[in-house]
C-alpha cells in the first residue's frame, strides 16, 4: 500500500514507510504548537485602568478648605479576589496587569499627619488588553466638625456694628449666628456640631442694621477638626453718624489745605442716598466754612463735600462720609430746622 502511493508521484522516489511514519508524527506535533493560545485555558488577559480624582468645590471669593491633603490612597477589589493598593501624591494614578472584570476602586485623601479627609468610591469593567478610566468624585469623610469664624474692621469708621455669620449646606438648609465682640473692630465665634461636607458662608459687617461690608466662602467641614474662616473688612460702604440740628441755620467747616490758600471753595450738598452733588454756594480761600441756611436748603438729611478752586482748577471732592473727617465713621445732618 506505501510503495503504491508513493509511485503515484511522478518525479519521486519511494520512502521506506518508517521515514514516511516519522514526517507524519512532525507534521502533526507542530499543527498543535501552531494551534494553542498565547493565555493559558481559563485564565483571562489583563487590562490597563487610570483613575483621575473630581473634588467638588463650588466657585467663590474664597475658599477655605481646612488641612490640604497631602497624599492619595488607591485601592481596589477585583475578581477571584484580585486587589491592590498604592500611595501617590498625584491627582491620578494609572494601574497596570490587572484581571479583566468588575472592580471597585477607593480612594482616600490623608493629611499631613495621616487622617483621613475625604473619600469615594466607584465601580469599573476592566477591559480585557485595554486601558480604561475612571473619574471618582471625593468627599468629606463622614463625621462633625466646626468652624472659627472672626471678623476685623476699623471701628473708628462705624457707629454700631455687628458681625453675621450665614452657613448654609447643599441641601440648602442654612443658619445665621452672630459673632461676639471681642475688642475693638474685632468678633468671633464658634459654630460646633457641623456634618462633614461643603458649606457656602457669608459673612456681614453690620452698621446700625445696614450692611456695610461683606465677604463669601466655600468651606470644607472636616472630621474632628476645626476650620479657621477670616475676614478683614478695609472697604466699608459706611453708614456715617447722624448729626440732629433743630436751628434754622447751622455751620460746616473743614481744614484748610496743608500748603497755601486757595482762591476759594466750593461747597456740596446731596440728600442721603442720592448720587448728584448740589452746589450750595462758595466761601473765601482764608475762611474754611460755611453757613447753610433755609434759602440755600430745604431741611432734610444731607451730607456734604468741599472742594478746594485754585487757578480755575477744582480739587476732588472732600465728603462728610470720608475716611479722615471728623468722626472718622462720617457724619450726615438731620436737620428739621426751616
Amino acid at each position: 500500500m506505501l510503495h503504491k502511493r508513493a509511485s503515484a508521484h511522478r518525479g519521486f522516489s519511494p520512502v521506506p514507510a518508517p521515514v514516511i511514519g516519522v514526517l507524519f508524527l512532525l507534521s502533526t506535533t507542530l499543527a498543535v504548537i501552531s494551534c494553542e493560545p498565547m493565555t493559558a485555558p481559563g485564565r483571562p488577559s489583563n487590562g490597563t485602568l487610570t483613575i483621575s480624582l473630581d473634588e467638588v468645590v463650588s466657585a467663590s471669593e474664597h475658599a477655605h478648605n481646612g488641612p490640604e491633603v497631602a497624599s492619595y490612597v488607591f485601592s481596589g477589589d477585583g475578581p477571584n479576589g484580585a486587589s491592590f493598593s498604592l500611595v501617590s501624591s498625584d491627582e491620578v494614578a494609572t494601574v497596570e496587569s490587572l484581571r479583566a472584570g468588575t472592580w471597585l476602586i477607593r480612594v482616600e485623601g490623608l493629611s499631613e499627619d495621616g487622617s483621613a479627609i475625604i473619600a469615594g468610591e466607584a465601580t469599573i469593567e476592566v477591559e480585557s488588553m485595554a486601558e480604561v478610566g475612571i473619574e471618582i468624585e471625593l468627599v468629606p469623610i463622614d463625621g462633625k466638625g466646626a468652624l472659627f469664624v472672626t471678623a476685623e474692621w476699623d471701628a473708628d469708621l462705624t457707629v454700631e456694628p455687628t458681625a453675621r455669620v450665614t452657613i448654609t449646606g447643599r441641601n440648602g438648609e442654612s443658619l445665621t449666628r452672630t459673632l461676639y465682640s471681642s475688642g475693638s473692630g474685632t468678633a468671633e465665634r464658634e459654630i460646633s456640631d457641623l456634618s462633614t461636607g461643603y458649606y457656602e458662608l457669608a459673612v456681614k459687617l453690620l452698621d446700625g442694621g445696614e450692611t456695610v461690608a461683606g465677604a463669601a466662602y466655600t468651606v470644607r467641614v472636616v472630621n474632628e477638626s476645626t476650620i479657621d474662616v477670616s475676614s478683614i473688612f478695609e472697604m466699608l460702604n459706611k453708614v456715617g453718624t447722624p448729626i440732629t440740628i433743630e436751628d434754622g441755620s447751622f455751620t460746616i467747616g473743614w481744614d484748610p489745605p496743608s500748603s497755601g490758600v486757595p482762591s476759594f471753595y466750593r461747597v456740596y450738598a446731596r440728600p442721603r442716598g442720592e448720587y448728584e452733588w448740589i452746589e450750595l454756594g462758595t466761601t473765601a480761600g482764608d475762611d474754611p466754612r460755611f453757613e447753610v441756611t433755609g434759602d440755600s436748603l430745604p431741611s432734610g438729611n444731607y451730607e456734604f463735600a468741599v472742594s478746594s478752586v485754585e487757578a480755575e482748577l477744582e480739587s476732588d471732592l472732600h465728603t462728610s462720609m470720608s475716611d479722615d473727617a471728623d468722626p472718622s465713621s462720617g457724619w450726615y445732618v438731620e436737620w428739621s430746622g426751616s
